[in-house]
């Protein structure tokens, strides 16, 4: 049974482009708390990114920030953080700042340091909701160091001149490539032991390297679609949406609802909605052919009505949502 859900946000609940969540999200978020279930964004954005947000239901989540060097509680408190060597910390940013076009970032518990060179990297950190702190050098920044960040044109070019660093670089987004001593599954390890709960009630869901321990950790892992064939070809199940896996979840946790209402003691026999993988693009055809003679089969009276009932309920009607029903 899955309790806790962690999400990555920036090319995973956020498509490019995206700068908003949808209500949806938020609807499905709270029909998940209320059966138990926990959402947690969990992403590389500090806190007040995240609470700005997730406002609507801001009050009901845990956070995961940092990629994982800071969890906190949903009244705000910190729970707990992870922070970088200091002297570790200024040579990093020092080795950020050298290099041409390249801007750095550095977070603390206090706020968002910049040292900008010029104007762009303060505009976007502003418009990611951070609070900001200029400071003249990474010297005057006093509280611990718990990421430091790269903006750059590219950070797919950018990692590789970082890889001799003292930590390894983490590409986060087309320009962000980050350092942490945690990664993501750090603070969902240290949530879940505060919350009672084990990996294998944790599902997972993201879409970059900076994602990978996370969904390593948890039980139940998805990977975006768009993500780099390296990573669709380690992890097995992909969406295309987030929403789609928070329905799917929803389907699972109200199946007796649905056996109670068809009374087809052929719904006990089902495994869960989740188990089930994304077909391959060859199979995409496969999956419609699938559909149809689901949908014949009750009409004649040979599949559970409840199955049907799933898809109509689906507002969104996504092609793997679609096929993950029809193999009911």
């Amino acid at each position: 049974m899955i309790r806790l859900i962690a999400c990555d946000i920036d090319g995973t609940l956020l498509l490019p482009g995206q700068t908003s969540i949808a209500p949806v999200v938020f609807e499905e978020i709270r029909r998940l708390d209320k059966k138990g279930v926990r959402f947690c964004p969990t992403s590389g954005r500090r806190p007040e990114s995240l609470r700005r947000l997730f406002a609507p239901v801001a009050e009901r989540l845990y956070y995961i920030c940092e990629n994982g060097a800071s969890v906190f509680r949903p009244d705000g408190a910190l729970l707990g953080k992870t922070p970088i060597a200091r002297d570790t910390a200024l040579y990093l940013a020092h080795r950020i700042l050298a290099l041409p076009g390249s801007e750095v970032m550095i977070s603390g518990i206090g706020g968002c340091y910049l040292c900008p060179k010029g104007g762009e990297v303060v505009d976007v950190v502003q418009a990611l909701g951070n609070d900001i702190v200029l400071v003249r050098t990474p010297e005057d920044i006093k509280e611990d160091i718990l990421k430091v960040s790269a903006f750059c044109p590219e950070a797919d070019r950018l990692a590789p001149q970082l890889e001799d660093c003292p930590l390894p670089p983490q590409i986060a987004g087309p320009r962000w490539v980050d350092f942490t001593l945690a990664d993501k599954a750090t603070g969902l390890r240290q949530l879940g032991g505060l919350l009672g709960i084990a990996p294998e009630e944790m599902l997972a869901i993201g879409d970059n390297y900076n994602d990978v321990g996370m969904l390593e950790f948890a039980g139940n892992a998805w990977l975006m679609a768009s993500a780099a064939p390296e990573l669709l070809s380690r992890f097995p199940q992909h969406c295309r949406r987030v929403e789609d896996v928070l329905q799917s979840l929803l389907y699972t946790v109200y199946a007796p609802a649905f056996r109670n209402r068809t009374g087809n003691p052929a719904w006990e026999e089902k495994r869960s909605v989740l188990t089930y993988r994304r077909p391959a693009p060859d199979s995409i055809a496969a999956g419609r052919c699938a559909d149809r003679i689901h949908t014949a089969k009750h009409r004649q009276g040979k599949t559970p009505a409840g199955a049907i009932f799933c898809v109509r309920a689906c507002e969104r009607r996504s092609r793997d949502l679609l096929f993950i029903l029809g193999k009911l």
